[in-house]
């Protein structure tokens, strides 16, 4: 394979020496050595990794788990191909190694104990620290590779959008090969593995109608965990099973965060859970608009609002439409549009294109509605967070920011 040749560092990495220099620069002999050397963020990631390893050392037992940790996670950096690659493989293994010196300094966490880990780090927005990146795609894996590794399946060497692993999955101290490959124009989600271990066969790891569409492979606790994007993380069995161990529920109401415009007095006055949107009191006429692009649809809800949109002193007749598109999973959205004076038609304004395709987009953008704060008119375009923006002269400023954060709790779940 035309990949990094170096799969292991030295023993003396291993023990009492992983650091930035834990090798003489002067003598470094791999790709992965030499490339250390000569990125000074690497070599100061890596020394951090190294101190930080050592402070774990106790001498008992738990130490055979923690070396067999660092020399998995030390064959799993070596498949990096770019250094954006190696940094985040360095950043996701220090905050590993943090997390376990500050809870249990345990390796591996229990599957219950890994779950609560996750769950603080999703309500604390950090959750892409748990995030592993792929060594390869098919943008520097060459299909040769592909095809060395999964043979037997045209779905994944075929395919054009493919994100491959070289992981432990099960935890048996053997790296296995995962590719997680999107099908059809929907997107959905097939992983496939194969064990490392001698004469494994290629299985299908995921059905997308099982666990959902949007996989992502987490390392948290000490073991690696198969995110579905539907609130369940999955675990590889010692007999290759998958298996739930763990869903996440709402554990409380989400928080609510002002990000942007904490100094502009507007914004601290908006209480995103009680903003009065404008009232749709008035007929319209419309029918429905012409799709003008492939597989959309565009309904006028009923009910017109008089206000001003734009603050230029005048009233508008504001109509809302919903937009959706069919093609792929498909989507829905509610956009803004302002109609002509009969409330008849929805013209091509430059404030109709401001708010149908600046602030809305295609395929699907943010929800949109309006509200009348203290004279003036603003926007909100709400895509899972608020983004505040008010219209002046044919523009769009955004001027508060809401964030939106998760409170959810790890649930175990029990197998039969």
């Amino acid at each position: 394979m035309k990949r990094l040749t170096c799969l292991i560092l030295s023993q003396v990495v291993l023990t009492a020496s992983v650091n930035a220099a834990s090798f003489d620069c002067g003598k470094a002999s791999t790709e992965v050595e030499k490339l250390i050397c000569r990125n000074p963020e690497l070599s100061t990631l890596d020394e951090d990794l190294g101190n930080l390893y050592k402070s774990l050392k106790r001498g008992d037992a738990a130490d055979r788990s923690l070396t067999q940790s660092q020399r998995i996670w030390i064959q799993e950096r070596n498949g990096c191909f770019d250094i954006e690659c190696f940094k985040k493989a360095y950043n996701i293994r220090l905050t590993q190694l943090r997390s376990f010196k500050a809870s249990t300094g345990k390796i591996p966490l229990t599957n219950l104990a890994a779950c609560k880990m996750a769950a603080d780090y999703f309500n604390h927005d950090r959750s892409n620290e748990l995030r592993l990146p792929p060594t390869a795609t098919t943008t520097n894996l060459d299909s040769s590779d592909l095809k060395s590794i999964f043979a037997s399946s045209d779905e994944v060497i075929s395919n054009d959008s493919v994100r491959y692993w070289s992981v432990d999955l099960n935890s048996d101290g053997v790296l296995d090969h995962l590719a997680i490959a999107e099908q059809g124009t929907a997107h959905f989600n097939s992983a496939y593995v194969i064990s490392g271990k001698k004469g494994a066969a290629l299985k299908a790891l995921v059905d997308p109608n099982e666990i959902g569409m949007d996989l992502d492979i987490l390392y948290v606790g000490g073991r690696y965990f198969i995110e579905d994007g539907e609130g369940k993380l999955w675990r590889l069995s010692n007999d290759d099973k998958l298996e739930p161990v763990c869903r996440f529920k709402q554990a409380g109401k989400p928080t609510v965060t002002l990000v942007f415009g904490k100094n502009n007095p507007v914004c601290n006055k908006i209480d995103p859970d009680a903003i009065h949107y404008v009232a749709y009191s008035l007929n319209h006429s419309i029918d429905s608009l012409p799709d003008g692009e492939l597989f959309w649809s565009k309904t006028p809800k009923p009910g017109v609002a008089r206000v001003d949109i734009d603050n230029d002193g005048k009233l508008d007749n504001m109509v809302r439409l919903d937009f959706v598109h069919g093609a792929g999973r498909g989507c829905g959205v509610t956009y803004l549009a302002v109609t002509n004076s009969s409330r008849s038609d929805v013209p091509p304004t430059a404030l109709n294109k401001l708010l149908l395709d600046d602030l809305g987009g295609f395929p699907c953008g943010p929800n949109q509605d309006a509200f009348v704060q203290d004279g003036v008119t603003y926007v909100d375009a709400f895509d899972g967070n608020h983004k505040i923006y008010r219209i002046k002269e044919n523009k769009a400023e955004e001027i508060c920011r809401f964030q939106t954060h998760s409170v959810v709790e790890a649930v175990e779940i029990k197998q039969q």
